[in-house]
């Protein structure tokens, strides 16, 4: 006989009988059980049932309307299966026998997860771990994983506008992952597994085959018919993927089967954008991929009345005239039917009014069973706005793959915490290998956000807009006419301070405005053509300095002067390796200078130089001047070496001393014009070619003078001369005198030959 009980506080209080129960249970699937039951006590709010706890005990004992069955003492009646559920729906069936109908809609606590929807972000946690934190919302969860490896660590993941029921489908579907229910010690426990070698019941393993003529026994509980169904699936899974992080790597992944498919027919599942970014991952996946669509082609359905046989166990079946049947099933789905006679019927009556029914969809033991990937991803259909983020006190948070972090508008979990979401890639308007456009979002402001190939775990930046706290940088719509770039400088710096590119398109007062906070550099490696057709204006507050290292060409100048830039410099210290200066017109009036060149070319069309003192010290120093004025109150000069090359040099020296170490002067031609020359000679050499001297008056002391002269032309107005001691050796001369007056002291004479006339 066929027994139904269960048991509930609200149920029991009314003396309910529940007369009809049926299960519907399969792999990856949310459970359904409808009990049907009468009550002489009708229920007034059917509400006040939703939510219960209800227990569901199936029991049997041999039927006693058939004389072949074994008799077994009421005693030996054994509890076949248990149900811990919950009441998730209450409905109104009628009346029979003057009592009160309901029909009671029964499930899991799985059940109540698909009526939780939200949008949440998951970051650097594995599928299982992302369900465990879904199922730790609530207290009636109980579960337990059975798997033979962890899924790999997913870097972001977003459960976006969806049940919490459908995202851990999603990502069980994902893994290859299935899941059943364990009812065991009175409690119904969720097992989340990928084994593919299935749980055994030792009292039920073992299923005989019953012939369709045999009545369904009890006792027996065996197999009354099987149907199979075969069916062509894809025997090729080809993935692709793409990862922006090394773009070269080619992420095309191929599994398949060769003894499945149909000769000379290609039947290879194509899918992009799988989510991997190596290939060893992306043939996992392709291999779940096929795995899955190889558990569909062979499916088996078997009537019996074994309703100990549930999804996620396993049983041999023996007896069949088949051979090739009698082997091992694992159980993916079921479905039982269980009536039973009304409270009123008698015991004959019961026997012919029960109904055992039970269907199982069974898969060859050697066929690997993976979840059909039926759960979509979510969709997002236009664009969404989310507000840059960072560490504290940060302005710009970025990467060095000009990434930011963003917080979602929708994420109501996390705030503006530095790492509410993973990094985000920007859209720029140029993006080249070392070169392109950057201009990060700053913190605070909001930005829009797609996604690639519409993968919500894959977001990307694409543009930024202005808010209530962030304006435009000009007032609209009065400055409409206005358009260009206006930066921020950093530090939380006041608006006043920025970079500033603005295009004035206003008609006829059209401009181009640019604005540097501090420095502005400009770099042109070749030419650079500037073109005014109007005037131009340059006002410098401090130094203007051009350097021009070739050529000068004007045609027309016009030098204003408009202030007075005056430097004053404590100690002013110039070291140049190389320097050729060109000046057309140099004023320098100088303090102190101190100056060490190395080499030293200069040019000077005219140079008027004041200097009150001066110090210069110079290794080698080439002076070409065409013509140069030089007033100078002192000069000390100190010279190592100096080579002077002048065409025409004109010098008017007040004061003048001159102390030579060593001198060699070699003069081409030299007119001397000297109104009073006082001349101390320690030792004097000089080679002379031709010396021409026009002398007003000349005083010559000198302690010892020793004269060689190929030729000497002297023409003497007046020649005063005192002479200590003379010696003149003299190898021809030629002497012409107008007026000769000689004041000789002692005179000493060896001459060869002496002509006088």
């Amino acid at each position: 006989m066929l027994d139904i009980k269960i048991s509930n506080a609200s149920l029991e209080a009314r003396c309910a009988y529940a007369y009809e129960f049926k299960t519907q249970e399969s792999l990856s699937e949310v459970p359904q059980y409808d009990l049907y039951f009468e009550t002489p006590c009708p229920i007034t709010h059917l509400d006040e049932l939703l939510g219960q706890k209800i227990a569901v005990q199936i029991n049997w004992a041999p039927n006693p309307c058939d004389p072949s069955a074994p008799v077994f003492p009421q005693a030996e009646c054994k509890t076949r299966n248990y149900y811990e559920l919950y009441i998730v729906g209450c409905a109104d069936e009628g009346f029979r026998h003057n009592n009160s109908v309901y029909k009671l809609e029964l499930s899991s606590w799985l059940w109540f997860l698909q009526k939780n929807r939200n949008s949440r972000i998951f970051q650097e946690v594995n599928a299982l771990a992302i369900i465990e934190k879904v199922f730790a919302a609530y207290g009636c969860a109980a579960f337990r994983f059975e798997v033979s490896q962890l899924p790999p660590l997913r870097e972001y993941c977003v459960q976006f506008a969806e049940t919490d029921l459908c995202f851990i489908h999603r990502l069980l579907e994902d893994e290859g992952i299935w899941y059943y229910f364990l009812h065991e010690n009175c409690q119904q426990t969720l097992v989340i597994s990928d084994r593919q070698n299935f749980r055994v019941d030792p009292h039920h393993y073992l299923i005989p085959y019953l012939s369709d003529g045999d009545l369904p026994v009890l006792s027996r509980g065996g197999v009354q018919q099987i149907s199979r169904s075969i069916k062509i699936r894809p025997n090729e899974i080809v993935l692709r993927d793409f990862d922006y992080l090394h773009p070269r790597n080619d992420l095309q992944s191929q599994v398949e089967e060769t003894d499945k498919g149909l000769p000379g027919v290609p039947l290879a599942w194509y899918d992009y954008a799988a989510g991997y970014k190596d290939t060893a991952r992306g043939e996992s996946i392709a291999r779940l991929r096929l795995e899955m669509m190889q558990s569909q082609a062979q499916l088996i359905e078997v009537q019996t009345d074994n309703f100990s046989l549930r999804p996620g166990f396993a049983f041999t079946l023996y007896g069949h005239i088949n051979d090739d049947l009698n082997r091992d099933f694992k159980v993916v789905a079921s479905w039982f039917h269980f009536r039973r006679a009304t409270s009123d019927s008698s015991t004959a009556a019961s026997c012919h009014d029960e109904i055992i029914h039970g269907q199982l969809r069974v898969v060859n033991q050697d066929i690997a069973f993976r979840p059909q990937v039926r759960t979509p991803k979510p969709a997002v259909p236009g664009l969404q706005s989310a507000t840059v983020v960072g560490a504290p006190l940060a302005e710009v948070h970025t990467d060095c793959h000009a990434r930011i972090r963003v917080h979602f508008h929708w994420d109501r979990f996390n705030s503006d915490q530095e790492h509410c979401s993973c990094w985000v890639r920007v859209a720029q308007a140029w993006a080249g290998k070392g070169w392109g456009v950057v201009a990060m979002p700053r913190v605070g402001q909001e930005v829009l956000i797609t996604y690639v190939d519409g993968n919500l775990d894959r977001p990307m930046v694409t543009g930024i807009v202005y808010n209530g706290d962030n304006p435009p940088p000009y007032n609209l719509p009065q400055q409409s006419h206005l358009s260009g770039i206006v930066s921020r400088s950093l530090n939380h710096s006041p608006h006043t301070k920025h970079n500033e590119i603005t295009l004035d398109d206003a008609c006829g007062q059209e401009r181009v405005k640019i604005h540097a906070e501090r420095d502005y550099h400009t770099t042109v490696e070749h030419n650079m053509y500037l073109m005014v057709a109007n005037n131009r204006y340059d006002t410098v507050v401090n130094t203007y300095r051009c350097v021009f290292n070739y050529e000068i060409t004007s045609t027309e100048i016009h030098t204003g002067l408009t202030g007075i830039a005056t430097d004053t410099y404590g100690i002013a210290t110039n070291i140049t390796g190389i320097k050729n200066l060109a000046t057309g017109i140099e004023t320098s009036i100088t303090g102190v200078n101190t100056n060490s060149t190395g080499l030293k070319t200069s040019f000077t069309g005219a140079e008027a130089a004041f200097t009150g003192i001066r110090k210069h010290f110079t290794a080698a120093d080439s002076a070409f001047t065409g013509l140069r004025n030089h007033l100078t109150g002192m000069h000390n000069g100190a010279i190592g070496v100096s080579n002077d090359l002048i065409g025409v040099s004109n010098a008017f020296t007040g004061v003048r001393t001159s102390f030579t170490g060593e001198e060699s002067l070699f003069t081409l031609n030299s007119n001397a014009l000297i109104g009073n020359q006082n001349t101390v000679i320690a030792a004097a050499s000089q080679v002379i070619g031709t010396n021409a001297q026009v002398i007003g008056v000349n005083s010559t002391q000198s302690g010892s003078t020793v004269n060689t002269h190929g030729a000497v032309v002297n023409n003497l107005g007046v020649l005063v001369e005192n002479i200590g001691a003379h010696v003149v050796t003299t190898g021809g001369r030629v002497s012409t005198v107008g007026r000769l007056i000689t004041n000789v002291g002692c005179e000493i004479k060896n001459a060869g030959m002496e002509c006088k006339n």
